[in-house]
Parts: structure tokens; sequence; C-alpha cells
């Protein structure tokens, strides 16, 4: 499981080349290194919970988790699976108010954490990285516009593949193949594109009958594109 020393040299290095703050100056990644709070979550776990005040800005370090919502009646809707890099929480830190989803580690996670009012500190002196989180939330906004759009008017089958292909990594310099490391559960993938277990059963088979995916136990591997 991958932690961050307390070396700021390391947490400077996991922002410039794993996050958006890449684009960041020294001294900017400097004042960020000194206010984060390393954070873990066993698998299984809650980080924050939909309704709760949003404390602090977050960024996976290493593990997956999952962000839901509950509707009134009940019933839960996946709305993203998080993984290493990513950021949590940028809405509800900016407007200040609740969380509105929770935080569910698929798998044991760490998370580095900047506490809402020292990064408002830091972000005061150095107005770059409000750009840079900003710049994380508006390719947020484009990811759920386009999941809106694929829930309208793709069939299950697309919307599968997209899902497949926004959750994997390239092995190489081409495009293709492309690999899940540990690919969520049918429930879990049915829950994110709108449809139900077995339906995501069928249309797996069908692609790996077809030689678009290879599945070996836990591992995907995504081989050509889905035309």
């Amino acid at each position: 499981m991958r932690r961050l020393s307390k070396d700021k040299e390391e947490v400077k290095s996991f922002l410039a080349e794993e996050t958006l703050f890449g684009g960041a100056g020294p001294k900017a990644l400097e004042r960020l290194s000194e206010i984060t709070v390393e954070r873990s979550v066993p698998g299984g776990c809650t980080l924050f919970s939909m309704g709760q005040v949003c404390d602090a800005l977050h960024i996976v370090v290493e593990g997956s988790a999952i962000l839901v919502v509950m509707a009134p009646d009940g019933r839960e809707r996946i709305l993203h699976r998080v993984v290493a890099g990513e950021m949590v929480g940028a809405v509800p830190f900016f407007d200040g108010k609740c969380y509105p989803a929770s935080f569910v580690a698929e798998t044991d996670t760490v998370v580095i954490a900047f506490p809402r009012q020292d990064l408002l500190r830091v972000l005061g002196d150095e107005p770059g990285l409000a750009l840079s989180i900003l710049g994380g939330i508006a390719d947020r906004l484009r990811m759920m516009v386009t999941l809106v759009e694929q829930h309208s008017f793709d069939d299950t089958q697309r919307r599968l593949w997209a899902y497949l292909v926004a959750g994997s990594r390239g092995t190489g310099h081409a495009e293709f193949p492309r690999e899940i490391v540990s690919m969520p559960t049918r429930e879990h993938i049915a829950h994110s594109i709108g449809t139900v277990r077995e339906v995501v059963s069928r249309r797996l088979s069908r692609l790996v009958d077809s030689g678009h995916v290879r599945i070996d136990g836990r591992r995907l591997v995504l081989v050509k594109p889905l035309l």
C-alpha cells in the first residue's frame, strides 16, 4: 500500500506528477505540502458521508472508491469511481455546503486531505492553485454531462464500453490495449450505468466473444476499440 512519507519532497513530487496541481510552481507546491494530512480508509469504510459538512479537499493517493448518493426511497446510485490522482470534494469545498455524495472505499485507500481553512489561506496567496482546482471541477462537469447523454441516448453496450474505457489505463504507447487491474463487481457496474447485473454479465460476455475484452479473474483487458 503506497503511503507518502512525512518528507515534503515526496508529497510535492506526488502533487506535481500525478494530480491537477502539476502546473503549480515550486513555491505553491511547498505551501500545499505543508498543510497536507494523510488519511487511510479501509475497504468498505466511508471517508465522508452525503450531507456531512465539507471540512477538506481530498486527493486519492492509492486505491479506489465510489461516490454514492442515496435517493429518498433508499436506493443508491453510484456517481463516479475515484482512482489515484483524482480530486474529491471540490464543489462543497468552495460553496461551504455539505458533501453531495458519500465516499466509500472499494479497496484499502490512502488519501491526502487539505483542511478547508488552511487551503483557503494558501489559495488567497496563490490564486493560480484555485484555477487548477476549477479546471478539475470543469472536467468533472464535462464528465457528468457525458454521463447524462449516455444514459439518455446510448444503448447499454455503449454505456458499458464507455464505463470500462474511462476506468482503464493504457498499457503502452498506443491507446489499446487498456487494462483494469481490479475490475468492479458487475453489480457496481450496473449501478453506475443504469441497468441490472444480469444485463452487464450478458454484455460483457458478448464483448469477450467478439474479442474486444479479455477477463482474467479481477483483471480486465480492453483489447481493441469498439467501432
